[in-house]
């Protein structure tokens, strides 16, 4: 890559010489990044007269440990898997002495396709992928739970979520690696090898800024939610006496259902159902013929369920 930050290199020097064609070259710098050598070749071609009249630039990058070696200890296992793990979510990778080695497609970056070539290919011997290994998936937000769907297998998903102060997260222990780090209203994680499709509980509202999802060895197109846009406000007044007021806010034109059930799992009101158009929907419950007592709304749309308590008191 020609953006490489030259304030990261050391030990510069200029040795000049001649290319196959007969041009002035040089090699301007060469150092340490990330574990790697560098090496950066400008070559001048010039006229009879001396003047440089073109010039082009050659950069090159060689790591200096196997790839998938994190930990430096000659062998490839779950350890090193951990570490890149670790390194990915506080994106200090490229700081690790061993760092280079983490970037197990040679892209130029560090992220969970990196992770799942490491599980899979150099730990799981699947190289050249799975039979199985899925193309897309969606991301599913159901009653505080965010999942998700594949067509085939799927090694790891890496999301960054922007959200509220009050946003708390649970990962999924049923997971070769599941983990989370949280700076002020961001969270990145990671699940490495799901054994479910859940990948995290939570409280709180928070939007997907970023996500990768991955299959043994490549990126997988991915479906986001419309949760986001899909909302069902907090009741007011709640508790209430006998009347309260929601509103329901739905993205695109769908089928949409919103009911409330007594405690026995039984339906005691419809407030919206049918398929509606984009819009905000304001319902309101007249509970006058139910008695007192916990009642719940549940809100479906796309997939996607939304479900709050309700206290009616007489």
């Amino acid at each position: 890559s020609n953006d490489l930050p030259f304030q990261e290199y050391t030990d510069f020097e200029t040795i000049f010489g001649m290319d196959e064609f007969g041009n002035p070259t040089g090699i301007i710098g060469d150092g340490i990044w990330g574990g790697c050598t560098v090496d950066s070749l400008l070559s001048y071609v010039k006229n009879e007269n001396d003047f440089v009249i073109s010039k082009s630039a050659l950069f090159s990058i060689d790591c200096d440990f196997p790839l998938g070696d994190l930990n430096g200890n000659g062998g490839l296992n779950v350890l090193d898997i951990v570490t890149l793990a670790n390194c990915v979510l506080a994106q200090n990778c490229s700081a690790l002495e061993n760092g280079c080695a983490g970037d197990l497609n040679e892209d130029g970056q560090f992220n969970v396709v990196d992770i799942t070539n490491l599980a899979n290919c150099n730990v799981g011997n699947n190289c050249g992928g799975r039979p199985d290994d899925a193309t897309e998936a969606t991301i599913i937000r159901n009653d505080s739970i965010v999942s998700f769907e594949a067509d085939g297998f799927i090694g790891g998903v890496q999301m960054t979520l922007s959200h509220s102060s009050d946003f708390t997260i649970e990962m999924t222990d049923r997971a070769l690696f599941a983990d989370y780090l949280t700076t002020g209203n961001e969270t990145r994680l990671l699940v490495i090898s799901p054994e479910t499709e859940e990948l995290f509980s939570y409280n709180g509202e928070f939007e997907i800024t970023e996500i990768i999802v991955a299959n043994s060895q490549y990126e997988v197109s991915v479906d986001m939610p419309i949760a986001a846009s899909f909302n069902l406000s907090d009741a007011y007044p709640n508790p209430f006496n006998p009347i309260t007021t929601l509103a329901l806010t739905i993205p695109d034109a769908g089928n949409v259902t919103v009911q409330v059930y007594n405690l026995h799992g039984q339906v005691v009101s419809t407030l919206l159902s049918g398929h509606k158009p984009a819009n905000t929907y304001s319902l309101v419950w007249d509970a006058s013929n139910s008695p007192s007592g916990m009642y719940f709304v549940k809100a479906e749309f796309g997939g996607i369920t939304e479900t709050q308590k309700l206290m009616l008191i007489k």
